[in-house]
């Protein structure tokens, strides 16, 4: 009884309602971005559906939402950056690595053989056993 008689007593226009400042209260709170518990917690309601009832939906929540959407979206947009960056790094590393001139090959491979010792057929001179098998 006291519940309907306060807004009288503070003379208050008849369209404050304990009510309508209920769902005032809970709409700012879903606009300040709070989660469904908190809202429930801060609220004492039981359910989220129930909760939900107070809460209106409004422009600067819909504004909130886009900038996280935006922001999401913008932090994956730059992983997939980096993550194309590198392989695109990675692909033309093992581009050049596999490009190696034959010329190179027949001027560098006898010098390097030589120099660490091997000889594929047991022979001294490997040099001459690459150019016979480069012509």
């Amino acid at each position: 009884r006291r519940t309907l008689t306060a807004p009288n007593n503070a003379n208050l226009p008849s369209y404050v309602t304990l009510d309508a400042c209920r769902h005032g209260g809970m709409t700012e709170l879903g606009d300040a971005e709070l989660t469904e518990q908190g809202i429930i917690a801060l609220s004492g309601h039981t359910s989220p559906s129930a909760a939900r009832g107070y809460i209106k939906k409004t422009e600067a929540q819909r504004l909130a939402a886009t900038r996280r959407r935006m922001a999401w979206r913008n932090k994956k947009k730059q992983r997939s950056d980096r993550s194309q960056k590198i392989r695109r790094e990675m692909s033309q590393k093992t581009e050049k690595q596999k490009a190696v001139p034959l010329s190179f090959l027949a001027v560098k491979l006898p010098n390097l053989m030589n120099k660490i010792g091997w000889h594929p057929l047991g022979e001294s001179n490997s040099s001459l056993q690459v150019e016979n098998l480069a012509s």
